[in-house]
């Protein structure tokens, strides 16, 4: 790390350092592909689990943001960030308050949740316009909703599109024992007391959180009623959006509604095969630490059609950003 760092660094490194205490950055230079990756380290942080950046080592036309899920991390999400980088896009990958930390107590529980949550994806935003001239929004889960809510708040922000996987726009029903029940009464009901911050799985927590589940379902009420608004909203921005028919966790029924309702240019990436919701964004498996007590014992698969799927969403970026936007600059 130099004396004194850029602009477009020194931004992010201030703001996670005002959350972490201590961040300082690594900047890896031509690996695997990539020009610059950048890491955003701290002692607080778990391996692994740390924003990042995927730069060109310049200002690129495109600039996408690709935010993770509720108690995982950016690990989740940075296969899908390489694709968007190959792509010709600079790539930000956040990580979100309360989340990769080796020590999660009170962390979860603090007030105002949401609304970290959404101050993250404003700074990420701010650091994005250093980055490219055109901003686009990505998002897994929890991180998907934000992407819309984001759009939503700021519209005139997010020039490019919205690349949504397993989004949580309505929340689904999970198994506990021989039932299924609604997924935002098991985060209510079953996991008080019980959240930890070291588990099987090293880029996510090993149990979901009360507190912070329900700060998901007033995340969800709140971008349906500011899309409600005013009749209804219709967003400008294209819409890619990637679900598998056998998610328990969302359900498909809330996308279909956004899509049908709400969005003017859109694309849907509908898998039938029996992949679950997390599994949708894995490129390879997990490998499992079995040593540690707490979390799941079978190893999180990697999605069979990722590639068939980011090769639609680089295709519908490539035709609905890149190509219509060039079209729009040249009239």
């Amino acid at each position: 790390m130099s004396n004194k760092e850029p602009i477009e660094i020194s931004l992010l490194l201030n703001h996670y350092k005002k959350r972490l205490g201590k961040v300082d950055y690594k900047i890896s230079e031509n690996t695997n592909g990539i020009t610059k990756t950048i890491d955003f380290l701290s002692p607080a942080l778990k391996k692994g689990n740390q924003p990042r950046i995927y730069s060109h080592g310049k200002i690129t036309d495109d600039v996408i943001i690709i935010t993770h899920g509720l108690s995982d991390s950016p690990y989740y999400v940075k296969a899908i960030g390489k694709k968007f980088y190959k792509a010709g896009c600079n790539v930000i990958l956040t990580l979100l308050p309360g989340h990769g930390l080796k020590e999660i107590k009170g962390k979860m529980e603090q007030e105002g949740l949401k609304r970290r949550w959404k101050k993250e994806i404003d700074t990420a935003v701010e650091a994005a316009k250093f980055y490219g001239k055109r901003i686009s929004l990505g998002g897994f889960s929890t991180g998907a909703c934000l992407s819309v809510n984001k759009v939503l708040r700021h519209p005139r922000q997010i020039k490019g599109g919205l690349f949504l996987f397993s989004a949580a726009l309505d929340l689904g029903y999970i198994a506990h024992g021989s039932n299924y029940i609604p997924f935002a009464h098991t985060i209510a009901r079953y996991t008080d007391g019980n959240l930890k911050s070291i588990g099987s799985n090293p880029y996510r927590y090993p149990y979901l959180n009360n507190a912070a589940g329900i700060e998901v379902v007033r995340l969800i009420d709140e971008t349906w009623k500011r899309l409600e608004d005013d009749g209804k909203v219709k967003l400008n921005q294209p819409v890619f959006i990637a679900h598998s028919v056998h998610d328990v966790r969302v359900s498909f029924t809330g996308i279909h509604t956004f899509m049908s309702t709400h969005v003017k240019k859109g694309f849907t990436f509908l898998i039938s095969e029996n992949i679950a919701h997390s599994q949708l964004v894995l490129k390879k498996a997990i490998q499992l630490d079995l040593s540690k007590k707490h979390g799941i014992r079978e190893t999180p698969l990697p999605n069979p059609k990722f590639n068939w799927m980011m090769n639609n969403a680089v295709q519908f970026f490539n035709d609905e950003v890149v190509k219509e936007k060039g079209k729009k600059s040249e009239v």
